[in-house]
């Protein structure tokens, strides 16, 4: 289950994106997972974890650091983003597992109000147990539907295959609502998991 969580990393966390010029930082879309941009965060879960989660973002460039299961594990990600579309590289940290991912995102425009985004990652996981290594391949979108002013939904679908027989899947449905630099996010993914997100971003 570490592995979805370093999965749905993406979706609850925007990290990839265009860079925001400066005549138009002030009107960023923190829903938008293609988005760079610094900023701090900090969510709970109905299993009462609290996690927090912090980026640094310069040219085409973030660098994230976060938490995730209550800090149980520590997941980093770097990305470099041009015109909606780029690559990323990250990791999942803990005593037990740790996954390795390298992969890239578009955006897809099928109307004013709907998006989806496209992502294919490659990646391995090792069990530092029993010092034994699965390759993973993961596919999957995220789909962002904008209701009104600041307020959108998100369904993000992802489907993990790897050696061994390897298969898992991720699924992350939310609401979620911005107010200039402020990001309300209330999600439920495939274990019926609740999350309450808040975030700042500082561009």
């Amino acid at each position: 289950m570490r592995l979805i969580n370093t999965v749905m990393l993406l979706t609850s966390l925007p990290i990839f994106s265009v860079y925001a010029k400066e005549d138009s930082q002030e009107n960023i879309d923190m829903s938008d997972p293609t988005a760079v941009y610094s900023a701090v965060g900090i969510s709970l879960n109905s299993e009462q974890n609290v996690d927090i989660s912090g980026s640094v973002a310069w040219d085409n460039n973030q660098l994230l650091v976060e938490t995730n299961n209550g800090a149980n594990s520590l997941g980093l990600t770097y990305a470099y983003m041009e015109e909606g579309s780029g690559l990323y590289a990250e990791a999942d940290i803990n005593t037990d597992l740790r996954s390795y991912s390298v992969g890239g995102v578009t955006t897809l425009e099928a109307t004013d109000c709907l998006k989806f985004y496209p992502v294919a990652m490659l990646g391995f996981i090792n069990d530092e147990t029993t010092e034994d290594s699965t390759a993973i391949t993961t596919l999957g979108t995220y789909t962002r539907y904008t209701i009104g002013k600041g307020l959108h939904l998100g369904l993000d679908a992802f489907y993990i295959l790897g050696t061994q027989g390897y298969d898992d899947y991720a699924v992350d449905a939310f609401l979620g609502y911005q107010y200039q630099r402020h990001r309300l996010r209330l999600g439920i993914d495939q274990d019926e998991e609740i999350e309450l997100e808040y975030k700042i971003a500082f561009f």
